[in-house]
């Protein structure tokens, strides 16, 4: 077995899944590389992520809804984002 081969394997359990060690690191490098970000970086990938959430809303409202409008998908994401923000005023 070839040491790339061996190296990644170990990365993973028997079931092919990520291991514990694989997990711990990956997550520790995104610690790091958040740590490493300027506060303007960091105000703007909040900015991203919104955006990307939005989209992925769009995907699961047509793939739902495969005829529906622009202005129901647009209706919808309004009215989930409704309900999150009366979810975290009830906290």
């Amino acid at each position: 077995m070839s040491r790339s081969t061996s190296a990644t394997r170990s990365c993973y359990n028997d079931f092919m899944s990520p291991s514990t060690q694989l997990i711990d690191q990956l997550f520790a490098d995104k610690v790091l590389a958040a740590r490493q970000r300027t506060l303007e970086e960091k105000f703007l990938a909040g900015g991203n992520l919104f955006l990307a959430a939005v989209e992925r809303m769009k995907i699961g409202i047509l793939m739902r809804n495969p005829n529906a409008t622009d202005e129901q998908i647009q209706a919808e994401i309004q009215r989930r984002l409704a309900v999150s923000r009366h979810m975290e005023n009830r906290e």
